[in-house]
């Protein structure tokens, strides 16, 4: 069964954090953008944390 995943992308730097997500959209990359404050809410308002494949630090 296919499901939607997702990249957490956690980086405190905002604009390598716009960077990494440009480069990740041109990927077709779906992705959460978030900081190292806020990755725990953001990951809380997914359906399964199974939804996230992959985890970016930056």
């Amino acid at each position: 069964m296919w499901r939607e995943t997702k990249i957490l992308l956690i980086d405190d730097d905002k604009d390598r954090r716009r960077d990494l997500a440009v480069i990740l959209n041109f990927l077709g990359e779906d992705h959460l953008a978030c900081t190292s404050d806020d990755w725990r809410e953001v990951v809380g308002s997914l359906e399964s944390s199974r939804a996230v494949l992959g985890v970016m630090l930056g």
